[in-house]
């Protein structure tokens, strides 16, 4: 789905993006990249703005940046990018980043919470480059990025964006924006949670950027610092808070307060176009990805039913926790373990098994009956094995019919009683006759046998 169409049309309902990442600007003298709001207010909790973390487990916060939609969150590109690279080039592989859920202290928040990057989108022309001595100010030149997220961070969330109109009418009336960051509050302390502040926006221009692209404002007394790059602005249009840009510069919080330097950040409404794009490619690829996964796993299924229809189906009991390796091994005539098979699927673990160990494999084993077999278990760091067991194909039972007591009591007695011969003979009484069937040979009282 488009970010556009999540939000709505631009003019109407804007998507949402909270992403400000503080970097350098040379026209405010650009030092070090931000780290955190100076002398502003403690956000933790805010649904506003959130951070970047580097591996599922950290406890320290990089960058910030802020959830547009319910699985797309905006940031600043040169957080992303490696330094002094250019795009797609990451700083850290995609498979080790995360988000913070909003508004967490990640000090102490639960790691669970925490929700995977799957992909990163910026322009495919941004090099983060910033040598400021020899004015090469490329970083700051399209310094946005766009991630998305392998689920809901925050279900349903949205939130508007500024038109390019509504920003333009805030920086002339020079109107406060409200910054958050996961930066420094000071220098060297850092709380590695949400703090926020407001600056007037002003009218200003630097000749290596697009000024239809950024937006700017005055610090002091308080400022933004390193770390709070990729940080969201928030501007209140008409008693709503839209989110506007996304933080790339800012020349405060170095050296002795008071600061009275400036901010640079990137606008949002302008990439729009771009992200609902790649929305809609990463979505069809999803989907793909799924439809194949789900493919996969009904050639797996029919493949183990088929196993335990020819008894070759073998399970591993117990409770394990998944994304371990796994293989079924059989013990060659030497007394070596080899592999008989690798595991081939996944399936639950018993109720009764911790929440961290949801999973136990399964093979289908290509030993002769009579094989000693076993199951290895390993990661990267650790290796066990499973109790050895011999394999004897179970024994396939035909069905039987049913036999219940009564007809079993009726077959011994057909079984176990001779068969009688019955004979017929014309029996009399005055002027009648019939014919009589019995074993004795005999009329009723009464009537007397015909003589033939």
């Amino acid at each position: 789905m488009k970010v556009g169409r999540i939000l709505g049309k631009l003019s109407t309902m804007r998507l949402k993006i909270l992403v400000i990442l503080l970097g350098l600007i040379a026209s405010f003298t650009p030092m070090t990249q931000a780290h955190s709001v100076y002398g502003g207010t403690d956000a933790t909790g805010s649904p506003l703005v959130l951070t970047l973390l580097t591996s599922k487990d950290s406890r320290t916060s990089f960058c910030s940046m802020a959830l547009l939609t319910e699985r797309i969150v905006a940031t600043a590109a040169h957080c992303v990018i490696e330094d002094q690279g250019v795009a797609p080039n990451l700083r850290w592989s995609i498979s080790n980043l995360y988000v913070s859920q909003p508004g967490a202290d990640v000090t102490k928040d639960d790691v669970e919470t925490r929700v995977r990057v799957l992909k990163v989108i910026t322009r495919d022309d941004f090099i983060n480059t910033w040598k400021p001595e020899i004015r090469d100010y490329r970083t700051q030149i399209n310094d946005i990025a766009f991630l998305f997220l392998e689920k809901p961070l925050v279900t349903g969330y949205s939130v508007e964006i500024a038109t390019d109109e509504e920003i333009n009418l805030a920086i002339s009336r020079g109107a406060l924006v409200t910054h958050y960051g996961y930066g420094l509050q000071a220098q060297n302390v850092q709380s590695h949670s949400p703090w926020m502040t407001q600056l007037p926006l002003v009218d200003r221009s630097s000749d290596h950027l697009e000024k239809t692209k950024v937006v700017y404002s005055n610090e002091g007394p308080t400022a933004m610092c390193p770390g709070d790059s990729g940080g969201p602005w928030y501007i209140n249009i008409g008693g709503v808070m839209k989110i506007a840009a996304v933080l790339v510069a800012a020349s405060g919080c170095r050296g002795t307060p008071p600061y009275s330097g400036g901010t640079l950040g990137t606008r949002i409404a302008p990439y729009l176009s771009m992200v609902n794009t790649k929305w809609e490619e990463f979505l069809q690829a999803e989907k793909a990805d799924e439809d194949a996964k789900q493919l996969k796993i009904a050639e797996l299924e029919k493949i183990r039913l088929q196993g335990v229809s020819n008894g070759r189906y073998i399970p591993l009991s117990g409770c394990h926790v998944p994304g371990i390796n796994a293989e079924l091994q059989f013990q060659d005539l030497d007394g070596n373990w080899v592999l008989d098979s690798p595991a081939m699927g996944w399936l639950p673990s018993e109720a009764s098994c911790p929440k961290t160990h949801t999973t136990r494999a399964w093979a289908i084993t290509k030993s002769t009956e009579g094989s000693l077999l076993r199951w290895r278990l390993w990661t990267s760091s650790w290796e066990i094995f499973g109790d050895v067991f011999k394999w004897n194909r179970p024994i396939q039972i035909q069905t039987q019919p049913l036999i219940t007591s009564e007809t079993a009591t009726q077959k011994s007695s057909a079984a176990t009683t001779p068969s009688v011969k019955r004979v017929s003979i014309t029996c009399v009484k005055g002027k009648q006759t019939k014919k009589v069937l019995n074993t004795k040979l005999q009329c009723p009282n009464g009537w007397k046998q015909k003589k033939k």
